[in-house]
């Protein structure tokens, strides 16, 4: 049960901070999401320990997509692009 709930807390993360949503990712402290779920102060308090274990690597994988996007925003505009290049 705890995987699960973890593999659902990374999932939210990630879709959460890619919309742009989710005040810094942190969706159970949106008001209609806790309130749906039932957050406890226990359960909000073991999120918060989760989200701050889990920051740093979020913060790397960011990084490293928005670098991906450079690259393939350069590639993109090289006068002699090829598909295999990009």
């Amino acid at each position: 049960m705890k995987s699960l709930f973890l593999g659902l807390l990374l999932g939210a993360l990630i879709a959460a901070d890619a919309r742009g949503q989710g005040l810094d990712g942190k969706w159970w402290k949106r008001p209609r999401i806790a309130q749906e779920l039932a957050i406890t102060p226990e359960q909000d308090a073991e999120l918060e320990k989760i989200f701050a274990r889990s920051k740093p690597k979020l913060i790397d994988l960011r990084a490293d997509l928005e670098k991906k996007q450079f690259d393939y925003e350069q590639s993109m505009q090289a006068d002699s692009t090829d598909r295999k290049t990009v």
